[in-house]
């Protein structure tokens, strides 16, 4: 078939070649009749159509070669739609190939996305814990302080109640409760006559119960009565002495600068007048209170306030405030642990270390220490306190580590001016000083505020004034800093005056390694901390040493 096919091409062709060469050259006579016709201008006959031959011969052409034609056609039609069909097919196949590339790469960003918010999740949900965890240990470790705090609130309170109802019992036991005395029944004689007599006599036991409680009623009432009037003479009496005190007090400190003064040269006999004057105010005071007393109070209460006057009378009218008074009065005294008076009331005294210097450089000594840290055995005293402890003072002077107290430290240093002086040690580097020329602390009720100025010292830095001056002590149940995302005392351990939070720090934890880094005691100095082991901070009167020079103690 394919054979046929290929033969009866090549007649089809020359057929085709053939009537086109006839149609041509019946238009080429068409063409030249037109021109002769043009020709001749008068004749009007019409010719027979000039491609009726090719007509007549076309239809006689066979019915193969027009079957042949129409499959021909048929066959490039169907080349055409085959090859139309395969880049289609190309073309839709690219097509599903770049929507699954695509589709792909869509899906593996999404599970990009997918993982990375699980990661984040994980991450918050770790910090989360973690943060939770960090609070709630704050509050677990706050709750223990309150909760010891009140523990020893109540019972220092219980055992006020208690001794308030021994108090109350003791004066109860002491008055002698009169019962009704009743005579001896007679013997019974009969049955009878034994249960008439048992029945009598537990009637007689409930009127003497009736009795006894009222007599105890009686007499409650009776002590309450004098006690609210003893409490009231108390209360008057206690008014009274806090005057007298105070007089006393004040009459004691001019007698004490009178007589600094009468060291001086010049001022002998006014002193000494001064000193007579003195006493006089004093023994007059001693018999005005006398008979104020007299006029309002009982015997008894009479003698103790008398006695408490003769007492205050015979107290020493040189009271050592500080440590460069116990110097002044002795200067070859040794350091050592004495007794000071800060407020100058004789009741208060207060144990403190005293660095009496070097004996052959008298003028280096009357330093009060008003801190001392080491990181010894025998130290590891635990700094991190209440609000109270600091204001007080803790620790005992001369055995290991201790803290002054506030209050006494706002007691000296706003009479007059003070020097500040630190001695550090650090782990690696060895001692350190710093000192400054002016160091006051101000009252409770403006929080403790520090005031320091006038730096000098072998450290490159003045951290304790450009951090912490005007700052007021803050410690874990009194948080006064200038940190609002927390407590400074709380974080690093210990009372100070913290700003936000700090540059120097001597009452937190000691170092357990060499990290320079890490909350604990320390001090920074340029670009680094010191980590310290031995803190020793002392305070005296600004100039001791010139004055003390400059005094004629023969």
């Amino acid at each position: 078939m394919e054979t046929k096919k290929r033969s009866r091409k090549v007649p089809r062709a020359s057929l085709f070649l053939a009537v086109l060469t006839c149609s041509c050259s019946a238009l080429v006579l068409a063409a030249a009749a037109e021109d002769d016709l043009r020709g001749q201008a008068f004749n009007t006959t019409l010719l027979d159509d000039p491609l009726e031959p090719i007509w007549n011969r076309l239809d006689g052409l066979s019915t193969d070669i027009l079957r042949d034609f129409q499959s021909m056609i048929a066959d490039i039609i169907e080349s055409t739609s085959s090859s139309l069909e395969a880049k289609l097919q190309k073309l839709d196949t690219d097509v599903n190939t770049k929507f699954d590339a695509m589709n792909s790469n869509v899906v593996r960003k999404l599970n990009q996305v997918a993982n990375h918010t699980l990661k984040m999740d994980a991450s918050l949900q770790d910090w989360s814990s973690h943060y939770l965890t960090s609070v709630r240990q704050q509050i677990e470790a706050s709750y223990q302080k309150v909760e010891t705090v009140l523990g020893s609130k109540i019972a220092a309170l219980e055992n006020k109640v208690l001794e308030h109802i021994n108090t109350k019992i003791a004066a109860l036991m002491s008055f002698n409760l009169t019962l009704p005395q009743h005579s001896a029944p007679s013997t019974p004689s009969s049955s009878s006559s034994s249960t008439s007599s048992t029945s009598a006599s537990t009637a007689l036991s409930v009127e003497d119960s009736q009795s006894i409680v009222d007599q105890l009623n009686a007499k409650l009432v009776a002590i309450d009565a004098k006690l609210g009037d003893l409490t009231e003479k108390v209360n008057a009496a206690t008014s009274t002495l806090s005057t007298i005190n105070l007089h006393v007090a004040k009459i004691n400190e001019r007698e004490m600068d009178l007589d600094t003064g009468s060291r001086e040269p010049g001022v002998a006999v006014a002193t000494q007048g001064g000193s007579q004057g003195g006493s006089l105010s004093c023994q007059t005071l001693v018999d005005k209170v006398s008979e104020l007393m007299d006029s309002q109070l009982s015997s008894g209460v009479i003698n103790e306030l008398e006695s408490r006057l003769a007492d205050m009378s015979r107290t020493p009218s040189n009271l050592p405030r500080d440590c460069s008074d116990v110097h002044w009065y002795n200067h070859g005294a040794p350091s050592g642990v004495y007794e000071i008076y800060p407020t100058l009331d004789f009741k208060a005294s207060v144990s403190v270390w005293c660095d009496m210097g070097d004996l052959s450089q008298k003028d280096s000594g009357g330093w009060t220490v008003i801190l001392r840290r080491r990181n010894t055995t025998w130290g590891l005293l635990d700094f991190n306190r209440t609000w109270d402890d600091y204001s007080l003072g803790f620790g005992n002077p001369g055995e290991g580590e201790w803290w002054f107290s506030l209050a006494s430290l706002h007691a000296l240093t706003y009479r007059q001016p003070y020097e500040l002086r630190f001695l550090i040690h650090d782990i690696e580097q060895g001692y350190f000083t710093a000192q400054y020329d002016t160091f006051r602390v101000e009252d409770e009720g403006h929080l403790f505020r520090l005031l320091v100025d006038g730096f000098s010292g072998n450290i490159s830095q003045d951290a304790f004034k450009t951090k912490h001056h005007g700052r007021s002590f803050s410690t874990w149940d009194r948080d006064n800093d200038n940190w609002d995302k927390g407590s400074c005392a709380i974080n690093n351990g210990g009372g100070w005056w913290f700003n936000a939070c700090h540059y120097t720090t001597l009452t937190a934890p000691f170092p357990t390694s060499n990290d320079r880094d890490a909350r604990t005691i320390r001090w920074l100095n340029g670009d680094t901390w010191l980590v310290l082991d031995d803190v020793n901070i002392a305070i005296r009167p600004n100039n001791y040493a010139l004055r003390f020079n400059a005094h004629n103690f023969e």
